[in-house]
């Protein structure tokens, strides 16, 4: 049986904030997910409150963690955890309470930049395509001219 993750419980010194654990997946296995452990026998109405506090403290364990990796792990999971948290902030609301640049980094963030650039790129397609009718070019010249198919040209009419 091969082993994927080291376990650790790192306190950060500073006001002796404790996670109960953290899952690092090992260097052979970098891909695979940090795991932030909390373990909890009761109602705690608080928890969230408890676990941002602990986690904003990136700062800290960032001079705690002395390997790059585990740095960025932590800080891909952080960005993460408040992306969610925080459905109605904008990119940059979240940069500066993080104080981080790195969120562009994400592949969260590339894969949605990527996705909104080809819907902006496929709109202004579609957008041109009443005018190209007019012009007198036929569904399948405008298919081969915007390099898309012909059943989506004739969805845009």
């Amino acid at each position: 049986m091969r082993l994927l993750y080291e376990f650790t419980a790192p306190e950060i010194k500073q006001k002796s904030f404790r996670l109960d654990g953290v899952f690092f997946p090992l260097e052979e296995f970098h891909q695979e997910p940090l795991y932030f452990v909390e373990i909890q026998f009761y109602k705690d109405d608080e928890f969230y409150d408890r676990l941002f506090t602990s986690i904003f403290l990136i700062d800290k364990a960032e001079e705690e963690l002395t390997d790059t990796f585990s740095q960025r792990k932590v800080i891909e999971f952080i960005e993460t955890i408040v992306v969610y948290k925080f459905p109605n902030l904008s990119r940059e609301e979240i940069e500066a309470m993080l104080n981080l640049n790195l969120l562009k980094n994400t592949k969260v963030y590339q894969e949605a930049k990527a996705e909104g650039k080809e819907e902006g790129e496929l709109k202004a397609k579609l957008k041109i395509v009443p005018k190209l009718v007019q012009r007198g070019l036929s569904i399948q010249e405008i298919a081969e001219l915007l390099e898309l198919d012909t059943e989506v040209i004739r969805k845009a009419l």
